[in-house]
């Protein structure tokens, strides 16, 4: 970076921000901007951004998973970002951040702060960020309840059509689904647990070994890819699989680094209702949410997007419907997605407009 340059930070905290971030710094730098990128190590992110070919990462800070770690970490990260930024010669107009870590130091430093937002149900972490940003960018789904929760007096909101994930699902992904589709010789099923460890769901998990059974008992010729949240699931789901030897075809991979890659070979995905579940209903996969049923679900489901919410007592018979006649539930999103919104092309004005 040249003395006197103008910078874009942008922070990257956790594994979707990789995806989407990779296509906003192309639209910054078409716009001539230079940019600083900070990453958290864990969750795969660091692994993620050289997958996506990302240049000069900055590595500041790791993932905590208790309560405390999260303080600790988050106090180690502010002060790291303290020390990089001092340490510049350039001015810095604006951070692009998602955690408390980078937007509390940004603007402890007068910094310009984008705030980018999908999930109000994070009351803790939103309490410590959305009063402290000049901007928050949010799906417009979502605005209703960002403004019942949090006091939004100083922060002007900047709504979109759409959600986070369609920066990255596209049209050019639904076609591989749908050729993939046409070859099936047996069906994928993803299945993922809760994203225990965050801080608006922690301790909270499913029996991953009952849903197991549930398709174990119902359906042949059926393959489950089985997503380990943390490093340390992946022993434990290990032990699953060899408890199911010879029953059922479990795959365990060691990372899931490419995601909305996998799902376009997928058929059926039973998750949380976070992230991959709006990744594969944005592809057309038939989703099932056994824990959360957001806003953002909401407004795929309303737009005829192939996702629904399902009781845990209530997912034999969810899962049968739609295995037992997949066509049916499948999607065509292609059209549905050139239609719908993503926020980048809103971050970008933002930032031109604080030159």
């Amino acid at each position: 970076m040249n003395i006197g340059e103008d910078i874009v930070w942008i922070d990257i905290p956790h594994p979707k921000y990789a995806w989407e971030f990779r296509k906003l710094l192309e639209l910054l730098e078409k716009k001539n901007f230079k940019t600083l990128i900070t990453a958290r190590d864990g969750l795969g992110i660091l692994e993620i951004c050289k997958l996506l070919k990302y240049s000069n990462i900055t590595v500041v800070g790791k993932y905590g998973k208790s309560i405390e770690e999260k303080l600790i970490y988050d106090i180690e990260r502010m002060r790291e970002f303290y020390n990089i930024l001092r340490r510049l010669n350039s001015k810095v107009i604006a951070c692009i951040g998602v955690d408390s870590a980078s937007l509390r130091v940004a603007y402890g430093l007068k910094i310009r702060t984008v705030c980018v937002n999908d999930t109000p149900k994070n009351v803790k972490l939103c309490r410590l960020t959305i009063s402290i940003s000049d901007y928050l960018i949010t799906p417009r789904c979502c605005v209703e309840n960002f403004k019942k929760l949090y006091n939004l007096k100083f922060t002007k909101v900047i709504d979109y059509d759409g959600i986070e994930e369609r920066s990255y699902i596209t049209p050019e992904l639904v076609d591989i689904k749908l050729h993939y589709a046409k070859r099936r010789d047996r069906i994928n099923i993803v299945l993922r647990d809760v994203e225990y460890l965050s801080s608006y769901a922690i301790s909270s998990k499913v029996d991953i070994v009952k849903i197991i059974e549930i398709i174990k008992r119902s359906f042949d010729n059926v393959s489950i890819l089985l997503l380990a949240r943390y490093e340390e699931d992946y022993g434990k789901y290990i032990d699953i699989k060899r408890k199911f030897d010879r029953e059922v075809d479990i795959i365990v991979p060691r990372r899931s680094l490419l995601l909305p890659i996998y799902l376009t070979c997928v058929d059926l995905v039973i998750g949380s209702g976070g992230t991959i579940c709006r990744e594969s209903t944005l592809l057309g996969i038939p989703t099932i949410s056994f824990y959360f049923w957001d806003e953002q679900m909401r407004y795929l489901n309303k737009l005829g997007f192939p996702n629904m919410y399902s009781r845990p007592s209530q997912l034999l018979e969810n899962i049968s419907k739609i295995v037992k006649d997949l066509d049916r539930y499948c999607v065509d999103t292609r059209s549905m997605l050139t239609r719908m919104e993503s926020p980048l092309e809103y971050i970008v004005e933002i930032i031109c407009k604080l030159l």
